[in-house]
């Protein structure tokens, strides 16, 4: 102490030195945090991956983070810009957004903001058929069929497969020659191919499939 004049002193395990104030226009006290030896670091965090070996003690931010693994921390950024079918690594989804078992999509509505939730896909497929046999083969899905009667007593069959005689799996009959459009939902599955076994008096089949 020199006359008026106050210090604080701290002993740094061999001499005593003086506390240092932040600044002539911030005479505040500054003091400094310490994990063990390594002293705690401050600054913008503007990387993306950022080492959790880097935070000791007390780490204050304005940005959310996310874990990605055991070792490496991931900033959450906007997904809107980042476009359809991500991983969302690191990313924040805005808005509705559906997993379609691999990735993460943006769901789709009109124009006018109504959302549509379809039964078939957008690149499904229509074949017009005006006999009896095969419509494809192999594994597929049927979603709907039009079919439209010659005559009253129309009726027409399916099976699962890729040559006749095989087990109907769908039989639909018709007695006032009225055409119909028939949804399936859900849509219908053929592990071996869809087979048109029977087509009486019928004037066509329209099939949508994927």
């Amino acid at each position: 102490m020199r006359g008026q004049e106050r210090l604080i002193y701290l002993w740094n395990g061999s001499e005593w030195v003086k506390v240092i104030g932040e600044s002539v226009a911030n005479p505040n006290l500054r003091a400094r945090l310490y994990a063990g030896a390594n002293p705690i670091t401050e600054g913008l965090a503007s990387a993306i991956s950022i080492d959790p070996a880097d935070f000791r003690g007390l780490d204050v931010r304005n940005v959310m983070y996310l874990w990605r693994s055991a070792a490496v921390l991931y900033l959450l950024k906007d997904a809107l810009a980042l476009g359809d079918a991500d991983t969302g690594a690191h990313t924040l989804p805005v808005g509705l957004w559906g997993f379609n078992g691999a990735n993460w999509d943006r769901l789709r509505t009109y124009l006018t903001g109504i959302l549509k939730v379809a039964r078939a896909e957008t690149d499904a497929v229509t074949v017009r058929k005006t006999a009896a046999g095969a419509v494809v083969a192999g594994d597929h899905y049927l979603y709907w069929v039009a079919c439209s009667p010659d005559s009253p007593g129309a009726e027409w069959e399916l099976t699962d497969a890729i040559a006749g005689g095989g087990a109907v799996v769908y039989d639909h009959f018709d007695p006032d020659k009225h055409s119909e459009h028939l949804n399936f939902d859900p849509p219908m599955h053929f592990t071996t191919g869809i087979w048109i076994e029977k087509f009486d008096h019928m004037h066509s089949l329209l099939f949508c499939y994927r």
